[in-house]
């Protein structure tokens, strides 16, 4: 996957995933949290109480004021970043096709991770796989993920992850049941949902009598396709989006819907800086 050049690069590696849960991770890195002790940056004093660490007291403090104080550090973590992807056959649709935008899209996530020496997890239907670098990472994405329902590869990260952190689905939501899973699946991390549609899903045209095939069960029906009919659909469609949008809200699951045809740097930059997912 060549997406980038060096101007791309340097917007992206500007950026910084905006976790606002406690993250748990074992390695460390160039994220502070709210934990205390390890070696990182100094936060405050305070008075010495039994059981504390012999080596944060500060004895130059104590030099000058006759008491014991120890040093708070707040330890820096590397953050995890999930990245899971809905791999069933309707994401093959458009032109690019959904699941290539969606790629893209984790791409750029993944250089702003990268940027805070975080690590990436790709997760598919097949489990999950760890990416410390963008070289293998691209390669990662490049890589044939076998076909399967949303369902299938949030119960593979929902079993397999191991550190919190961010957590974003790449979906077209077509699958309803892919809400507890997804529910369940938030436990990894702040989660976020970016909502991908074709733009022949958004903006159907008129086609007058048609065979119409479900990418997901192949299933064929003869249908006549014109204004009215698109109406219906818009209206269907839009009432689709706004019940995914308010049920992610509920859970707390930050929303974004974008399409086949965006520009992905631009929904990386703009667009998920102003949901609050990057800053």
């Amino acid at each position: 996957m060549r997406i980038f050049d060096e101007e791309t690069l340097r917007r992206l590696e500007a950026l910084r995933l905006a976790v606002r849960r406690g993250v748990r991770s074992r390695g460390e890195g160039d994220r502070p949290t709210g934990r205390r002790g390890g070696a990182s940056d100094f936060v405050a004093h305070r008075g010495y109480l039994p059981g504390d660490d012999p080596r944060s007291i500060d004895w130059h403090v104590y030099a000058r004021l006759g008491q014991l104080f120890v040093r708070e550090r707040a330890r820096e973590e590397r953050l995890t970043l999930h990245l899971a992807f809905d791999a069933s056959p309707s994401m093959g649709v458009g032109e690019p096709s959904k699941a290539t935008v969606a790629r893209r899209v984790a791409a750029g996530l993944s250089v702003a991770a990268f940027a805070e020496s975080g690590r990436v997890v790709l997760w598919g239907p097949s489990g999950g796989r760890r990416c410390d670098l963008l070289g293998p990472l691209l390669g990662a994405l490049d890589a044939p993920m076998a076909t399967a329902p949303a369902s299938e590869t949030l119960r593979a990260l929902r079993m397999g992850a191991r550190e919190r952190g961010a957590l974003v689905f790449f979906s077209d939501l077509w699958d309803e049941d892919a809400k507890q899973g997804l529910l369940e699946a938030s436990n990894a991390g702040e989660a976020a949902v970016l909502h991908v549609l074709a733009q022949d899903e958004l903006y159907p045209r008129p086609m007058d009598q048609v065979r119409l095939v479900d990418a997901e069960t192949r299933e064929a029906v003869e249908r006549f396709v014109g204004a009215d009919e698109i109406a219906q659909y818009g209206t269907l469609l839009s009432e689709h989006c706004e019940k995914w949008k308010k049920w992610c809200h509920e859970h707390g699951i930050a929303y974004v819907r974008t399409s086949s045809g965006s520009d992905w740097t631009e929904v990386v930059t703009v667009t998920l800086r102003e949901a609050g997912i990057l800053e």
